[in-house]
């Protein structure tokens, strides 16, 4: 019988694994020595971790994640939520901590731009990868189809909208995400994300943004610039093209 969920920690920062792990790509695996998959410490055959939520609702910027760590050693590292199908930015990011062979519930902190898609969506499903001190990406040999999802459920919040379903943060005009349409329009030729310079036209300035698309629901999120945050049906795009 696994031992009860230590309570949840404080709230969590988000170091130098947490800033710079991805899905691995070839040997390149965080967390592991030099980044190396071949010197990392083996996991057991079902993993080193094991994710025990399967939903979580947003307070304070934040949501709750129930971990279970299946080794001898703490189960250190991060944490990172993403959009199903993408691999850029990360709707929730942290660093992690779970005794040895215990489970415990982690905060696990929004990005800005994961914020801004949950208000916009009010429940987005994402899937959960976890990159520990030692072991790497758990497990390097599981596919991003094999990874476990949480929902996460927020309040619904249109701050601003510009028309034909497009929806913008408070300090995103609608004519800089008219101009992120279309230069989603033109660097995208399918289903992947982008990323992008995009003028404004209220401040004169180039901003960088990146966008990715969420199959589930046929809309394109995009954010970056200064918390600058664009949400628009994926046909809006193909309005462009």
């Amino acid at each position: 019988t696994p031992a009860p969920a230590e309570e949840v920690s404080a709230r969590p920062g988000c170091g130098e694994l947490c800033q710079t792990a991805g899905p691995p790509s070839g040997t390149d695996a965080p967390g592991c020595p030099d980044n190396d998959s071949r010197k990392c410490l083996p996991c057991p055959g079902e993993g080193c971790a094991e994710v025990l939520s399967d939903s979580a609702d947003v307070h304070d910027g934040l949501i709750d994640v129930e971990l279970r760590c299946l080794i001898d050693q703490p189960c250190s590292g991060a944490l990172q939520l993403y959009l199903p199908n993408t691999v850029s930015d990360p709707l929730a990011a942290s660093d992690i901590e779970v005794p040895p062979n215990r489970s415990a519930t982690v905060a696990v902190a929004l990005t800005p731009f994961g914020r801004h898609v949950a208000a916009y969506e009010g429940s987005v499903s994402g899937y959960v990868s976890v990159f520990l001190e030692g072991t790497g990406p758990d497990k390097l040999q599981r596919g991003l189809d094999d990874l476990p999802t949480i929902g996460v459920q927020a309040p619904v919040d249109h701050p601003v909208d510009c028309g034909e379903s497009i929806v913008v943060s408070e300090n995103t005009s609608c004519p800089f995400a008219k101009n992120v349409i279309a230069a989603y329009a033109a660097n995208t030729s399918g289903p992947d994300g982008a990323a992008f310079d995009v003028d404004s036209p209220t401040t004169g300035q180039s901003y960088h943004m990146s966008c990715d698309p969420n199959a589930d629901t046929a809309n394109v999120y995009c954010g970056g610039g200064n918390d600058a945050f664009v949400a628009f049906p994926q046909q809006s795009a193909d309005a462009y093209r």
